[in-house]
């Protein structure tokens, strides 16, 4: 059963994710929380909008604008992940 642990140690989701996104494993994965990890992450951007508009309709426009190309992106590579996982589990089931 010794191998069969291994296997499944190895069968973390971030793990997955680093080889599909970069092909390759044993990338250190994130352990921040996800609200922390978005929450650091965006920040920058923020900071950087709010300097390069500093007039407040320009900025919730700006906003705006990004919000909705983040969101296309996020809804197309959710899309992209579930037609993946259906696909996969197909297979594992032998269809």
């Amino acid at each position: 059963m010794d191998y069969l642990d291994k296997i499944l140690q190895r069968a973390d989701v971030r793990q997955i994710r680093a080889f599909l996104l970069h092909g390759v494993e044993g990338l250190e994965t994130d352990t921040r929380l996800p609200a922390q990890r978005l929450k650091e992450e965006s920040e920058p951007i923020y900071t950087r909008l709010q300097a390069l508009y500093p007039n407040p309709d320009a900025y919730d426009e700006a906003l705006y604008d990004l919000s909705r190309a983040l969101a296309a992106y996020a809804a197309t590579y959710l899309e992209l992940g579930v037609m993946a996982g259906a696909r996969l589990a197909r297979q594992l089931l032998g269809g």
